[in-house]
């Protein structure tokens, strides 16, 4: 069997990323959650993932900050980021530019919707 695919979940929403956690992990995945950017980023260096779900509305280091900090502290560019949020307005062009091509997912979403980008970003 293959090995599973790393998600490492970084959200402040603790009983919604917990929830989020069990349904990937029902779905095969190997899931790490972090409660902030901080931890996140300690976590994904202790154990590189394959798919980074990021918040983008954190309190103290926002999705944005704790990318652009991702995207200078690894050496590697194989992690995939997904962002995740409830921000209600269209990113900026200075966060777009952070975001890159990562997809952009609205909070409320459909886990199976949410799976079936996971497994894009990873195929």
């Amino acid at each position: 069997m293959a090995d599973k695919k790393r998600v490492l979940i970084i959200d402040d929403e603790c009983d919604y990323a917990d929830i989020l956690k069990q349904r990937l992990e029902f779905e095969g995945f190997e899931v790490e959650v972090a409660y902030d950017g901080a931890a996140g980023l300690k976590a994904a260096k202790e154990n590189e993932p394959d798919v980074v779900l990021l918040d983008i509305m954190m309190p103290e280091l926002d999705g944005f900050e704790t990318a652009k900090q991702f995207h200078s502290s690894f050496p590697f560019e194989s992690i995939k980021f997904i962002f995740v949020t409830a921000f209600g307005r269209e990113p900026s062009d200075v966060q777009k530019a952070i975001i890159g091509k990562s997809p952009f997912i609205r909070k409320p979403f459909e886990v199976a919707d949410l799976i079936e980008v996971i497994r894009s970003q990873l195929s």
